[in-house]
């Protein structure tokens, strides 16, 4: 796990933290709150969540990947060219999220 992230049990508390402290919903613009979030599926370093905006209701689903080297970024937002690529690749992709990531376990 990356440095700060307790090892006791607390990684629910952490994903959910810095999910609520990083993403607005892509709709309206607000902030979700841990409340609005669901964990759909984790493993050690990929978590699925369902995200339902409290503003304007849209749900999402947010994945989050737990990495060794974890260091915090700003990351440019998301446009509708990286949207439509993704939507490609999900659209040709046969199989569950695993497969999607080389999770082969």
């Amino acid at each position: 796990m990356p440095a700060g992230v307790p090892e006791d049990g607390g990684n629910r508390r952490f994903i959910l933290r810095q999910v609520v402290q990083t993403i607005r919903c892509g709709s309206c613009g607000a902030r979700y709150r841990a409340e609005d979030l669901t964990i759909l599926e984790s493993t050690d370093n990929v978590w699925m969540l369902m995200a339902v905006c409290p503003g304007c209701e849209t749900q999402v689903m947010v994945m989050v990947v737990v990495k060794e080297d974890f260091v915090e970024a700003e990351a440019d937002p998301l446009d509708s060219d990286d949207v439509l690529d993704f939507h490609t690749i999900l659209l040709s992709h046969e199989g569950d999220v695993r497969t999607l990531l080389g999770d082969d376990d």
